[in-house]
């Protein structure tokens, strides 16, 4: 390694949840590229398909009544069929979002949405977020989503 670059490395890789694991599984696979691993709440068993945290995140939006979660999954089937069979709404979705439409992603804005209602459970504001899309459900749906 020191051939290589010219000297021995002297970096520590950190992360936390996944890239905690990825963290510590880097310096297991290659303890001569880094110094040291610091891996904050990494996880031991990562699953590739894990239902169960969306049944989670489903079950606790649940606890709001059956109108939040009802709310989410609207939100999604408008997304999935503008995004299907629609460029002027998937332009207007683009821009309440500030993605400019050339760099769509729509697996990586799927993702990204996702995080805007998991992360709202998972961190303690599910009354805050579910209240906020209820009161909102009776708006046409480009206003929820803004």
């Amino acid at each position: 390694m020191e051939q290589e670059i010219g000297r021995v490395p002297a970096w520590v890789t950190v992360g936390g949840s996944y890239p905690g694991a990825l963290s510590a599984w880097f310096k297991h696979l290659y303890p001569t590229h880094a110094i040291g691993s610091w891996s904050s709440s990494g996880v031991i068993h990562a699953i590739e398909d894990f239902r169960n945290f969306d049944l989670d995140i489903y079950t606790a939006t649940q606890k709001s009544g059956d109108l939040c979660p009802a709310v989410i999954q609207s939100h999604y089937k408008f997304i999935e069929h503008a995004f299907e069979s629609n460029d002027a709404m998937t332009e207007e979705i683009c821009n309440i979002f500030e993605i400019p439409v050339d760099h769509l992603n729509k697996h990586d804005f799927f993702f990204y949405l996702a995080d805007i209602y998991t992360l709202g459970v998972q961190y303690g504001m599910r009354t805050h977020l579910c209240d906020f899309l209820m009161a909102n459900a009776g708006q046409d749906m480009m206003t929820q989503l803004q």
